[in-house]
């Protein structure tokens, strides 16, 4: 078994959202991957495979990695 590298981190929040009033739960959760050098999974369901307009990254992910997974609604 090899030693933890301390650079390197399993730490991920994953967010679940469904339109822009959910936007914040992303900004919120980059600050909290931030804080122990994790990354964000952004979680939507759309009524196309097409990733939603109003789906934006807020400026307080600039620094973070940030995956997006859009399902179509057909799919969940």
């Amino acid at each position: 078994m090899t030693p933890a590298d301390s650079s390197h981190t399993d730490y991920n929040v994953l967010v679940a959202v469904r339109n822009v009033t959910d936007l914040p739960l992303i900004a919120f959760a980059c600050r909290l991957a931030r804080a122990r050098d994790g990354g964000v999974c952004v979680f939507t369901v759309s009524m196309t495979d097409a990733h939603p307009a109003w789906l934006k990254l807020p400026d307080a992910c600039a620094d973070v990695p940030v995956e997006i997974a859009v399902r179509p609604d057909k799919d969940v």
